[in-house]
Order: structure tokens, then C-alpha cells, then sequence
């Protein structure tokens, strides 16, 4: 028979190198494109499913897919140590779905991996690429080993083996150093057909020490829901697409999106340009926010971007800036910043169409100055960031006067606790509440924030204390049975006042300096929560007399702020702070946190917990430390609402940690408490409208 010759004369074609290395030699264009041109099968032994993803982008398969091009590829998940464990214990398919569940998930965060996936499903689909997965049972080693094999029409083949994984970073030459030899079954014929027998071997699971499986069901299951319905040339088409969008965000020096991100600024389109983003911290709410901001300005809108504090206002400047770099005019409004003031300037710098945003604080944009100024303006675009502050009294005149076209806040946890009013107030001028929510627990798992330990550190009152809290429980039992149980201005006051014994409990201090007399050490840094100025100076006397150097951050810091959050990001250190370090100030150096007063409502410890868990370089873990009061000396059924609030605060904080023992077991004998008070199905209760807000002045 006369061998066939189409396909540019098959592999024997392919101009061939023994050795091929990045910087030598271009490994895509020169060996890896014209060998699968040429050939009808691809045979493929790899380390990781997420490269097997990445192999497709750039890489035109449709033509090898419609000429009955056939590929078989043998991976290995990355396995967790839970994986790991599951294995040992014999359930494989389990653990291996798990793996590459994340794996598949992983890949679709980003816009070309989601395209990618769509491909890669409709290949499958279509019968083009089959996947099997190997790992080693009992071990804690994976399957690592790197072999390919392309064979033509004639039964030429080409087989190669070295460092290369099938990932974009590690063909395209732009990030990785690999190289590899390449063998040809006409002039080597002995090594390829060693590389063949390996891998037939390996596909049909005889080779010791491996077990190669199909892929799971459940990841069959995701994968058959992602195949595109058009088929294979257009799910390639959309790998393009993306990689074209991707390249323009780039060139414009903006972020390419994560998925969640992408999903709520479509739901965002899809409910007329108005809701919340209720995104956990560090999940990219501003960048969100600005790609929002992006959309209307180039729909020729006014677009006015308010934020809680005059930091957040440099912060989101900055942001903008590396956004928007000079395609954009920005206007800064509050807390010294004037210039819209004069005149009509605020009125004519927004002018719609001229390519212009306004950042400014909520304080300022409440006003009736400012809000006057915007009166009638159209078409709007409203972003109001930590929207919560935007229902209390005052700032409510900031969603009443201004009758924005397109409306977007933002907020990690947007309900006011103890204010119906204005929870109410927000929901109604931002009307949705948009998908996907985006939770602490989703950004731990994502790997947008770091893991973290929990330690609980007991505090008892004195007898003054106790008696105190005492006192003031039974006043307001008094005063809530006058108002027949309705939480008056009067009420909330007490249990404000009330709050603030445990907040500035006298032991807090010393119990701080000795928590960092055992804890720290150089290089760390450290965020210490304190309640005020006084439990702030008492608290840096207490960790001086130990010998440890600290730094303050608040509003009484005489301007010194901005210098003492440069000097804690550059080094470390201990950082003492009240509450205007809570919302969206951006410090990821922190690594640990030391609590000593926290508010009753849930949004202050969340905004704190999620202070320290940002991603950092070299920072792997964090550690919280939570300093509350004792609940066993609460012996009255009047305390059981504060011992709940605190448990369930500190219950929240001990779940999502990973190393939590000690915490846990501190909060199973204080619930024990509330069961000797009373209190049944303890668990079953939420913190939600067991606080209530506090809402700070200008900042």
C-alpha cells in the first residue's frame, strides 16, 4: 500500500530538533502546532487538569477536531490534604471528583479559562479529547510525569518528554524556562516505541503504583452543562473573543474580572442599572465598582462615586487613577477638599458626556449644598461604597434628594442592625439586591483571603463592673417594660452606655501587653482594636511597660495618619486604632489582629476580621485575637442576650478558622451558660437585630 501523503506530507514533514528550549527555540510555533497539524491522534501523559485547560488557549484545534482528530490525555488533579486523607481511606471518586471539581471551578474564575472550559467540554462532547486521571493510592505523592505522543495517518510518530506541563505558561515562552527532547519513530524508533508501550500501559491502568480512573460524575456532570450548543468552531470563536477582551482590558491597564465579579455587573444591566454588590471583603468591590463607573461614563453619564471617609476618598483616587490612568477628569469632594463649591463647578464639571467623575464623602454629598447642586442633573450614575452608612438619619437625604438614573452600592453587609428604617431606606433607592452574593466563606475558599487562627482570651469584670452591669440591666428592663418592649431612643441609649462597660473593661489593657509579650514577634504586624482615646493611651502605656514600641491611628492623630499606616506597611509592628480603621482601608500587611472592643453588630466584626485576612505577599496565615469577657460571670437570665451576641460573633469567627480547638471549646462551656440562664436553641439564633448601629461623625 502507498502511504498517504495529505496533510503537508504528515510528521515527516516537520522539520524536527533533537532538543527544544524556551529562548532557543519558539515551542508552539515551531514544534507543538505544525506536530498536531500534522497528525491524527495526540497522546498525552501531564501533571495538573487545570493545564490541560490552558493547553487550548491560543492553540487552533477545530481543524484536527473536524478532521477526526482524536486526543487522549492522562492528568492528576491537585489534591487537598482532605483529598489526600479520603483517598487513603478508600474513597477515591469522592476525593478525586473534589480536586478537580476546584481545579474546573479554578479555571472559570478567569474570562479565557471560562471560554476555554466551554471548549474543552464541547470537545469532549463531540468526542475529540478523552480524559483520564491518575494518582498514586496510599501515598501522599501525585501523579508527576510528562510524556506526549503525536502519531499521522501513516503511523509516524513523534513523542516527546521533559520539564513542559500542558499550561499557556509553559508553551507560550512568556513565563516559564522549559525544555524537552523530541523523538521521532523513523530515526529513533526503539525510544518512541518505548514512549507508546508507557503510555498504553498507563491509559488502560496496568502500570504499578498508579491508578488511572474516568472522570468523576460530577465533574462530567459540570462539564456536559458547559457544552456549547453551537459547536465546536464557536466555542473556539468565544476562547478568541475573550482572549481579545482580555488583551484590551490589559492594554488599557485595567484588571481582567473574576467571575463573580462579571455576574453581578451583568445582573447589575439586567435590573436597569440598580442594586447592591454584597461582596466580602477583599473580593474586589471596588474594582468592581470602577468597571461599573467605566460603563456609564462611556454611556455619556455624570457619575458621582461616594465613600464613608476622607481616607477611602485618596484610596478610591488612587484606584481610579491606575483604572482610568488620563482618559478620565476626577473632582475630589470633602473633608478639605472644595473646589466644587465654587460657583456652578460641581454642576458643570459633571456634565454628562464629558468624561468626568466625582469621588466624595457621604457626609459631604448629604448635604443640602451638594444635593442641591445635582438637582434635576440626568443622566446620573450613583456608587455609593459601604452603603450601610447611607441609611442613617442624616445621610438618608443623600438617596432622598438625588434621583439617580443608575444607582450601584456596595457593602460586605449592607443591612443596618436595629434599624428597620433605614435598612429600608437603602433597599428602596437601590431596589435589588444583586447575584451572586459573595460571602466570606466564597473568598476564603477562592483563595481572595487568607486562612486564619481564632483564639479566644476570657476577660473577667470587677465587682464595680459587674455591679454596674447590673444596675443598668435592671434600669433597662425599667424602661423597656414602660415602652412595652419597644427599643425607644431612650432604650438604645441605655444599652449603648451599657455596651461600654464591657468595652472599656479595666483589664483590657494589661491583658493586651501581656497577649504581645507572649505573641509577637519581629516582622509581625499587628492591629490592636481599642473602643476610644483613653482605652488607646492605657492600652500603649500597658504594652510599653513590657517593652514593645507601638503606633496610633485615629482621628485625634493631628494628621499624623497617612505617616503612621506608611511606616506599619513598610515594616511592621503594633498599630493602635479605633473604629475609622474598620471600613475599606486597605493595610493587607496585617497579619494579626487583637480585638479588645467590638461594637454589637455584626458588620464591625466582619470589616474586621476581613482587615486581617487580605492577601499579602509572604503572608500564608493570620491569627485573631478576641478578647471577651468571661460569660461565666453572668450568673442573672438578664445577661443571656449579651452572652448570645457575643457567642454567636464568636462562634461566626471560629467556624470559617482554620485552627480554631481551643476558641471552640472556651464558646462550649459558654454555651452551657446559656442553657443553665435559659436560653434554648441558642444555635439556632442570628446576630442580625441583636445589635444596634452606631454611626460615626464626619471622618
Amino acid at each position: 500500500m502507498t502511504p498517504t501523503t495529505s496533510a503537508a506530507g504528515r510528521l515527516r514533514a516537520v522539520p524536527l530538533r533533537r532538543r527544544y528550549s524556551t529562548g532557543r527555540a519558539d515551542l508552539l510555533e515551531d514544534f507543538f502546532r505544525p506536530c498536531l497539524a500534522a497528525a491524527d491522534r495526540y497522546d498525552r501523559a501531564v501533571g495538573f487538569f487545570s493545564s490541560t485547560f490552558y493547553l487550548l488557549v491560543g492553540v487552533t484545534i477545530a481543524s484536527f477536531a473536524h478532521s477526526a482528530g482524536k486526543m487522549r490525555i492522562v492528568c492528576c488533579p491537585r489534591l487537598s490534604e482532605v483529598d489526600i486523607a479520603a483517598m487513603r481511606e478508600g474513597y477515591v471518586s469522592r476525593a478525586a471528583g473534589g480536586g478537580l471539581m476546584r481545579e474546573l471551578e479554578a479555571c472559570l474564575e478567569d474570562p479565557v479559562g471560562q471560554a476555554v472550559g466551554h471548549l474543552l467540554a464541547t470537545l469532549i462532547a463531540y468526542g475529540t479529547i478523552d480524559l483520564r486521571i491518575a494518582f498514586r493510592p496510599g501515598v501522599m505523592g501525585i501523579y508527576h510525569d510528562k510524556v506526549g505522543i503525536f502519531t499521522d495517518a501513516n503511523e509516524d510518530r513523534v513523542s516527546f518528554d521533559g520539564s513542559a506541563n500542558e499550561s499557556w505558561s509553559a508553551w507560550s515562552g512568556a513565563a516559564n524556562y522549559e525544555a524537552f527532547h523530541a523523538f521521532s519513530s523513523w530515526a529513533d524508533p526503539e525510544r518512541v516505541g518505548e514512549d507508546v508501550e508507557y503510555f498504553e500501559s498507563l491509559w488502560n491502568g496496568r502500570e504499578a503504583g498508579l491508578e488511572v480512573l474516568p472522570f468523576p460524575e460530577v465533574v462530567q456532570e459540570r462539564l456536559q452543562a458547559m457544552v456549547d450548543p453551537e459547536g465546536i468552531i464557536h466555542a473556539e470563536q468565544r476562547v478568541h473573543a475573550a482572549q481579545e477582551s482580555q488583551s484590551e482590558a490589559r492594554s488599557l491597564g485595567r484588571p481582567v474580572l473574576r467571575r463573580h465579579q462579571r455576574s453581578v455587573l451583568e445582573d447589575w444591566s439586567t435590573q436597569a442599572h440598580r442594586g447592591i454588590v454584597e461582596h466580602a471583603t477583599a473580593s474586589g468591590k471596588t474594582i468592581t465598582a470602577l468597571t461599573g463607573a467605566a460603563e456609564a461614563i462611556d454611556a455619556g453619564m455624570a457619575t458621582l462615586i461616594v465613600v464613608p471617609t476622607v481616607t477611602l476618598v485618596e484610596q478610591w483616587f488612587g484606584e481610579a487613577g491606575k483604572f482610568f490612568g488620563n482618559t478620565i477628569q476626577v473632582l475630589l469632594a470633602g473633608s478639605g477638599h472644595n473646589e466644587w463649591r465654587t460657583g456652578a463647578n460641581l454642576r458643570n464639571f459633571l456634565e454628562p458626556g464629558a468624561r468626568r467623575l466625582v469621588i466624595g464623602t457621604i457626609d459631604t454629598a448629604a448635604t443640602d449644598d451638594f444635593t442641591t447642586r445635582l438637582s434635576g442633573l440626568h443622566p446620573l450614575c450613583l456608587i455609593v461604597d459601604e452603603v450601610h452608612n447611607a441609611g442613617s438619619p442624616q445621610r438618608r437625604k443623600l438617596l432622598e434628594l438625588v434621583d439617580a438614573d443608575w444607582r450601584l452600592g456596595l457593602s460586605a453587609t449592607w443591612q443596618r442592625e436595629g434599624d428597620l428604617i433605614g435598612t429600608a431606606a437603602i433597599l428602596d433607592y437601590f431596589e435589588h439586591v444583586l447575584e451572586p452574593v459573595y460571602g466570606l466563606k466564597d473568598a476564603l475558599d477562592d483563595g481572595f483571603l487568607c486562612p486564619y487562627r481564632y483564639v479566644i482570651h476570657p476577660l473577667s469584670l470587677t465587682d464595680h463592673e459587674r455591679g454596674e452591669w447590673t444596675r443598668q440591666t435592671v434600669a433597662i428592663g425599667r424602661s423597656l417594660g414602660a415602652a412595652r418592649g419597644e427599643v425607644t431612643e431612650s432604650v438604645l441609649q441605655q444599652l449603648i452606655r451599657r455596651a461600654r462597660i464591657i468595652k472599656k473593661a479595666s483589664g483590657k489593657p494589661q491583658l493586651a501587653a501581656d497577649v504581645l509579650r507572649e505573641s509577637y514577634r519581629e516582622g509581625d504586624a499587628w492591629l490592636v482594636y481599642c473602643d476610644d482615646t483613653v482605652q488607646l493611651r492605657d492600652t500603649r502605656l500597658a504594652i510599653e511597660a513590657v517593652g514593645l514600641r507601638t503606633m496610633e491611628y485615629h482621628r485625634q492623630a493631628a494628621g499624623a495618619e497617612e505617616e503612621a499606616l506608611a511606616e506599619f506597611e513598610r515594616t511592621g509592628g503594633i498599630m493602635l486604632a479605633i473604629k475609622c480603621l474598620d471600613e475599606g482601608v486597605d493595610i493587607p500587611r496585617v497579619d494579626h489582629a487583637l480585638i479588645l472592643a467590638s461594637s454589637t453588630t455584626r458588620r464591625e466584626f466582619i470589616q474586621r476580621r476581613g482587615r486581617v485576612l487580605r492577601r499579602a505577599d509572604r503572608k500564608y496565615q493570620a491569627e485573631i485575637h478576641d478578647v471577651l469577657v468571661d460569660a461565666e460571670g453572668f450568673t442573672d437570665a438578664s445577661s443571656a442576650t449579651f452572652i448570645l451576641n457575643e457567642v454567636a460573633r464568636a462562634r461566626e469567627f471560629a467556624t470559617s478558622a482554620r485552627d480554631s480547638v481551643a476558641a471552640r471549646l472556651v464558646l462550649d462551656r459558654w454555651e452551657r451558660r446559656l442553657v443553665d440562664l435559659g436560653v434554648q436553641n441558642y444555635r439556632g439564633v442570628a446576630t442580625d437585630g441583636l445589635g444596634f448601629e452606631e454611626d460615626e461623625g464626619d471622618n
